[in-house]
């Protein structure tokens, strides 16, 4: 899905003809032996017919309870002060409330939007610079993909899995490169910027 997002978001903003490309395929897909399971399951998730989907409702009611008894900070990285509870729950923003609280869960969700709101500040700079434009389009893809697939699974905050997360991070810090890299330099703005002063070379004293 987060995949389906991100190739969707592309043909959306810069390649509309992708878009009829996309139908196709999702109207084949059905019908098609590599894609058929897939549209299965995904039928299954959404009508909640299989154990798995049963399972994942019970583990958003448990983290549910968690939040509202410990809705400011969290329980930690640890296992839940209360027994009758399960903390693991197949959702990236669940499971950093239920570890976070709001609190950090706020902190997480401003931290993403303030990367792509410096990113829509400076999207003229960008569509005018041939190089970036689609690098940037395709970190951007990226990123928004990795945070829907974030509502389906945890592997993007768990310190059990860190190559994970880091990957995330690494590309929203790309993406951020890419938006800085867009912005023309203003010389007179960075001719006014402190600079170092000079060292100047002192010989040694001649004996």
């Amino acid at each position: 899905l987060g995949l389906l997002t991100g190739v969707c978001l592309v043909a959306v903003i810069r390649y509309r003809s992708l878009i009829w490309v996309l139908l196709i395929l999702i109207a084949i897909a059905p019908f098609n032996p590599v894609t058929a399971g897939y549209v299965e399951r995904v039928i299954a998730g959404v009508t909640a017919s299989d154990l798995e989907t049963q399972m994942r409702l019970g583990e958003y009611k448990d983290t549910f309870i968690l939040i509202a008894r410990y809705p400011v900070f969290g329980v930690g990285f640890i296992a839940p002060p209360d027994i009758d509870l399960y903390q693991a729950v197949a959702n990236t923003y669940l499971t950093i409330a239920s570890n976070s609280g709001i609190v950090g869960l706020a902190v997480y969700l401003m931290t993403l939007l303030s990367v792509f709101g410096y990113g829509y500040r400076h999207r003229a700079e960008i569509d005018q610079n041939n190089e970036i434009n689609d690098i940037w389009l395709g970190l951007f893809a990226g990123v928004v993909a990795a945070m829907v697939g974030g509502m389906f699974d945890h592997f993007y905050f768990n310190i059990e899995y860190q190559a994970t997360s880091l990957t995330v991070w690494f590309f929203v810090g790309l993406l951020l490169a890419a938006t800085r890299l867009a912005i023309p330099i203003n010389l007179n703005k960075a001719l006014g910027l402190p600079r170092v002063p000079k060292l100047q070379r002192v010989e040694p004293a001649s004996d």
